[in-house]
């Protein structure tokens, strides 16, 4: 599988950058889809790297890492924009990648948050925010502020292919062999690597983060035998 906008002088470019992080931190951190949210000691990797800090990664590919060899995988709005087939793959990918009892971690937009919109006759303070918001970008002609425009806009815009929620996720964490899989709030973890590691609000309100986002996290079985 290949993403069509894959770039192949960027991979080129990021081999140094991948090589020298695996050789320099013993515990090695992934964020994948990194965009502009740039996390100490972890290697940042992006489809379309925005700096030279950012290794090129097309999560349809192989990941560039040997097997149990990544401590933690981190992405953060990047698999709601991945056909359902290809953001399977890709956990897999991320599964073989792990340790034994490495973790990954996704936070993507929860169909839940949708659907509360489109459905609730009161919308709280946020949530009419957000329809606002959302028709005055998306639909500023029209000046009907509806939740049905909200829907039609989030599953069509911005490259979004599959949108997860609390029963979608965990299945496809699971189905790709993690165990102990389990919904966290934005922000939050037992784990402090993982700990205040979401910032898609820097890009949206962190109000609207928080409303929209779905985190879960799985690990990797131990090593048996």
């Amino acid at each position: 599988m290949k993403f069509e906008w894959a770039r192949p002088g960027s991979i080129r470019a990021s081999v140094p950058v991948i090589q020298k992080y695996l050789a320099t931190n013993q515990v090695r951190r992934i964020h994948i889809g990194a965009g502009g949210n740039i996390l100490a000691g972890w290697l940042n990797t992006d489809l379309e790297p925005q700096s030279a800090d950012i290794a090129h990664l097309d999560v349809s590919e192989p990941l560039p890492f040997p097997d149990s060899s990544i401590d933690f995988v981190f992405s953060e709005h990047l698999i709601e924009h991945l056909p359902h087939a290809v953001g399977a793959y890709h956990l897999r990918e991320c599964f073989r990648a792990l340790k034994p009892n490495g973790r990954v971690r996704v936070a993507t937009p929860d169909l839940q948050f949708l659907i509360d919109i489109y459905t609730q006759p009161q919308h709280t303070e946020t949530q009419a925010k957000y329809v606002r918001r959302t028709l005055d970008q998306g639909f500023p002609e029209h000046g009907f502020y509806t939740g049905g425009f909200v829907v039609n806009h989030f599953v069509r815009h911005w490259g979004h292919q599959f949108i997860y929620d609390d029963k979608t996720l965990p299945h496809a964490i699971s189905h790709a062999g993690f165990t102990n899989v389990r919904r966290w709030p934005v922000g939050q973890s037992d784990e402090p690597m993982l700990q205040n590691i979401e910032h898609h609000g820097d890009a949206i309100s962190p109000a609207f983060n928080l409303m929209q986002t779905i985190v879960v996290e799985g690990t990797k079985p131990p090593a048996t035998g």
